[in-house]
């Protein structure tokens, strides 16, 4: 696996994708790994990177995201944020179908379909939908942790 990418460049078709990440979030690591690595890294620099928790569901409680918060911080990963998908169906309610009970196949409690997902990029909630191509197959093949397994 290809930890440290040079200057982070993800290729997708012909064009770069370039972020400020030590592992790129598309790479297949563990959270762990991911922590770990990252807070290796963090202690030789002063700043302009962050590391992205990518996470799919919400987390199940205070509990677990302040357990997670601490122990990301007490390994040494200095700069970092949670980053997950917020579904949003034609009404404009948000929703995720991983932790909303008795939602799937992406249909919103109102019953209307999911026609877009936010998601950060650049440190911006943005919709996917005006996400450029390349960026899009990032999206796609980004690594997101599931904290409810």
């Amino acid at each position: 696996m290809q930890m440290i990418e040079y200057k982070n460049k993800n290729k997708f078709d012909n064009d770069f994708i370039y972020s400020n990440q030590w592992i790129s979030l598309t790479n297949k690591t563990t959270l762990n790994e991911k922590i770990n690595i990252g807070a290796q890294l963090d202690k030789k620099a002063s700043g302009g990177q962050i590391s992205h928790i990518n996470v799919q569901s919400n987390f199940k409680n205070f509990e677990q995201a302040w357990d997670l918060t601490n122990h990301i911080a007490n390994k040494g990963l200095i700069y970092f944020a949670y980053n997950s998908k917020i579904n949003v169906c034609e009404d404009g309610h948000g929703f995720n179908p991983i932790t909303d009970v008795g939602l799937e196949n992406n249909i919103c409690h109102c019953g209307k379909p999911m026609i877009d997902q936010f998601s950060k990029v650049v440190g911006f909630l943005t919709p996917r939908s005006a996400y450029s191509k390349e960026r899009k197959k990032e999206f796609d093949n980004r690594q997101w942790f599931n904290l409810i397994e």
